[in-house]
């Protein structure tokens, strides 16, 4: 059971790994810890720095010492960024959701009403009509008495139908100054979120930038592993600066990554709190 338990365990953390590697679009190596030599590359850099002159020496493992520093803080930053991230994507969706449903509430009680009135009126309009007709049948037939009858009933009803025709026009009105109201709502609210997409288009920008020298430093990591085997001073020197170069990049470029997404949650606060007033 025990085995079973540290099999999951460790299948979950290799998809942790590489869920966090979709969403940065570096490998899952960019989320590992920081770089360490083998065994066998360790004892021959320890046996170079003893046998090198202690200014050198002592260079070689500051520069070692600081490369995993780096490192180290790049796990940080990728903590960072990650947490970010995924906060921001859910605040967004819920925020857009949010925009989505201003005021539909308002909006649809309103449309029912100008529905309602116009059902309400149907009869009244159609007796009007009714009216209309019967008053044109006796003019037709040049009968006073119905002519005058239908003439003292088509005006009753015919300012009554102008007061229901300006009930609903009165609603109708209101109905769609309500749905322009919210749609100036939505607008603006979305205009406040406008700039958080030129902040993901640097951000995919400097995912490019860091992924580019995450390949460097990689294939300089293996030129450092073949120079320490060889026991060359300086050009392990000189391999670890370049190593050194390319993991500043790196931190740099997701110092970037981490700003960009502090900026994207900062609008996206102010958004919320504005959608609170409306």
């Amino acid at each position: 059971m025990t085995a079973l338990l540290t099999k999951q365990v460790k299948v979950w953390l290799v998809l942790s790994l590489l869920c966090a590697a979709v969403w940065t679009g570096f490998t899952p190596t960019a989320a590992a810890a920081p770089f360490v030599f083998s065994s066998s590359v360790q004892k021959a850099f320890d046996s170079m720095t003893q046998s090198a002159t202690s200014a050198n020496g002592a260079e070689l493992k500051q520069r070692y010492a600081e490369l995993q520093k780096l490192q180290q803080e790049e796990v940080k930053l990728d903590t960072a960024i990650s947490k970010l991230h995924y906060s921001n994507e859910e605040r967004d969706q819920n925020l857009r959701k949010a925009i989505r449903e201003i005021d539909t509430g308002k909006i649809g009680s309103l449309e029912s009403e100008v529905s309602k009135a116009k059902k309400k009126y149907e009869p009244l309009f159609s007796l009007h009509e009714a009216q209309k007709k019967q008053l044109s049948l006796a003019k037709a037939a040049k009968n006073k008495t119905l002519t005058s009858y239908y003439q003292i009933q088509t005006d009753i009803t015919k300012a009554a139908v102008q007061l229901a025709k300006q009930d609903i026009a009165n609603k109708t009105a209101t109905h769609k100054k309500a749905k322009a109201d919210a749609s100036a709502k939505m607008k603006m609210l979305r205009d406040m979120l406008f700039p958080n997409k030129g902040y993901s288009s640097q951000i995919k920008a400097a995912k490019s930038e860091a992924s580019s020298a995450r390949k460097l430093l990689t294939a300089e990591l293996k030129t450092l592993n073949q120079v320490i085997r060889k026991g060359d001073v300086q050009a392990s020197l000189s391999s670890l600066n370049k190593a050194l170069n390319h993991q500043r990049k790196i931190n740099d470029r997701k110092t970037t990554i981490q700003t960009l997404e502090n900026t994207i949650s900062d609008t996206l606060r102010k958004a919320e709190a504005k959608l609170k007033t409306l």
